[in-house]
């Protein structure tokens, strides 16, 4: 920072943002919990600690992009060591009792195809180097371990990727400080770390440039890998980025679409060998329509019908519903986050206030509205079926989504003079890391079980 008064401002800012976001997140978790939340003064510390080594990276002119990347190789070391040596136990919500048991079984998930396959493949690779299985734990133990530290590996490595390809934009670093992403880096038992850097890649590099410029066949490959391929849920992503490459470039999007389609029926040839009519009626058996699957007891009779995954507009829009999604909200992408997004559109919208045409004739300013609005419609109308605490990672991919679009507002939005958008951007990063510490800190270890 270059003006001394800025710098002057910058420390109590920084620290004051911190303070107000871990206050405001815990009387937020107090109410939600209905309890004194479980947090500990280390998490709060170290949340500290990390806001002004970004205070002085700055003062320093060093990129934060390495200071990220070294920070998450060491809470990569933390988390494998911890995974091992069992010092500290990691929550587990939404399937967590059952993925190993499609790993030991061989039973690949046909809404998470790609993911399933795979680790049933290493894990069967693992169990047939001589003298493991001999020596080994019980099956379903190895797959808990290997799911565990894989998914360890894919998150940490792919952020410390991310930050090296976009190492100072806010809508790289917001989704990484949500409370779910800190669970995924732990060694969290799921499916769901495999494929959360994808999504966010999958953003970064779509808004990074026009869509006019980019090519159909990487279009279409993106789009083909995110859906069918990684998760069912990815398929608004996949259908929009097709439907909105094809506004900016008619005569490419035959090709794009193309692509897609070839890339998803090779992937399901090479993932279910049973072929494509079978995946697809395997894929629908898979979804759990209507009440079928609905152990939260508050939910059932609520669905939309017998054959549909959604609630009914009468229930999604009750004040219970709408209470649980504001519980899975805070716990899952943090409550200032949300508020952050907002303040975010809002300056936005203040920034173009004068040229208006402009923002809306940019065509992934469109694309940005659709996938914000089909991810709040997927959140607010999707049973998750395990009830708010047990499935609050159900909805992981819109805490990213909101994420991403808050740090892509505030970059959109912020003023070119290097030191005030340095200023505001270091004080963005204090208020979510504040709220990271406490909101993270109780979903990743003591748990989020209304008292």
């Amino acid at each position: 920072m270059g003006h001394s008064h800025l710098r002057a401002r910058a420390l109590p800012l920084v620290v004051g943002g911190y303070v107000t976001a871990a206050v405001l997140s815990l009387l937020i978790s107090s109410h939600y919990l209905r309890r004194s939340p479980a947090w500990g003064d280390l998490c709060l510390w170290v949340g500290l600690g990390v806001a002004l080594c970004l205070y002085l990276a700055s003062e320093k002119g060093l990129g934060r992009g390495r200071l990220w990347q070294v920070l998450w190789l060491c809470l990569g070391l933390l988390a494998l060591l911890n995974v091992f040596a069992q010092l500290v136990p990691v929550q587990r919500y939404g399937d967590a009792k059952f993925i190993a048991r499609y790993v030991v079984q061989d039973t690949t998930m046909a809404r998470w195809l790609a993911g399933t396959a795979i680790l049933s493949w290493m894990h069967d690779a693992i169990l047939r180097i001589p003298g493991v299985e001999e020596a080994a734990p019980a099956a379903k133990v190895t797959a808990a371990y290997l799911i565990r530290v894989t998914g360890i590996l894919v998150m940490v490595l792919g952020t410390v990727a991310l930050f090296q390809r976009w190492p100072e934009r806010l809508s790289i670093t917001l989704p990484a400080l949500c409370p779910i992403w800190l669970l995924f880096s732990l060694g969290y038992l799921e499916y769901y770390p495999f494929i959360a850097v994808a999504l966010v890649a999958a953003l970064a590099w779509i808004f990074d440039r026009p869509l006019a410029d980019r090519d159909p066949y990487r279009i279409g490959t993106l789009a083909g890998a995110l859906f069918p391929l990684l998760y069912v849920a990815y398929a608004p992503v996949s259908l929009l980025i097709l439907l909105f490459y094809g506004v900016a470039r008619p005569s490419k999007v035959l090709r794009a679409i193309a692509t897609a389609l070839v890339v998803a029926m090779i992937g399901i040839v090479i993932f279910w060998p049973e072929g494509i009519g079978s995946f697809i009626t395997a894929l629908r058996g898979s979804l759990n329509l209507g009440e079928h699957g609905t152990a939260f007891k508050p939910y059932r009779g609520h669905a939309a019908g017998p054959d549909s995954v959604l609630f009914a507009w009468s229930y999604a829009l009750s004040p219970q519903h709408l209470r649980h999604l504001g519980f899975m909200g805070h716990f899952g992408a943090g409550t200032v986050m949300l508020l952050m997004f907002l303040a975010g559109a809002v300056l936005l919208l203040w920034r173009y206030r004068g040229d208006m045409v402009k923002l809306l004739g940019y065509k992934r300013s469109w694309l940005g509205l659709a996938l914000i609005g089909s991810h709040l419609y997927y959140m607010l109308r999707m049973i998750p079926k395990l009830g708010p605490v047990r499935d609050i990672d159900l909805f992981f991919n819109v805490y990213l989504v909101i994420a991403f679009f808050t740090g892509l507002f505030l970059e959109r939005a912020l003023d070119s003079d290097d030191d005030r958008r340095e200023l505001v951007t270091l004080v963005v990063l204090a208020i979510a890391l504040g709220s990271l510490a406490v909101a993270g800190g109780q979903l990743a270890f003591h748990g989020i079980r209304p008292g």
